[in-house]
């Protein structure tokens, strides 16, 4: 290859890197949902009834689950600040933090 090609080959692979979007992302599995804090965004959260729960993974990103209390006669309100509580059996649940 001669040195003139080698400089229009560089200048062809930055001119297409611009080009290329730079988006990183990175995934979690439901097993780090556990211990996280999160906000009950809609409705009210009783046992046989869920909630959309918003949290906070590691990476900054935003995640919306349904969950139900872990005490059966729990009732916890949209706008509620919650530990979200990731069991054995995969199921996901909440318990209110601000009282």
């Amino acid at each position: 290859m001669s040195v003139p090609a080698l400089f229009a080959a560089r200048r062809l692979a930055r001119g297409i890197g611009r080009l290329v979007p730079r988006i990183e992302t990175s995934a979690i599995s439901e097993r780090s949902y556990g211990r996280r804090a999160g906000v009950v965004t809609t409705g009210v959260s009783r046992r046989g009834y869920p909630a959309e729960v918003r949290f906070t993974d590691g990476h900054g990103t935003q995640h919306y689950v349904l969950a139900e209390p872990l005490d059966a006669g729990d009732e916890i309100p949209a706008g509620a600040e919650v530990a979200v509580i990731r069991l054995r059996t995969g199921e996901i649940r909440i318990v209110r933090t601000d009282g």
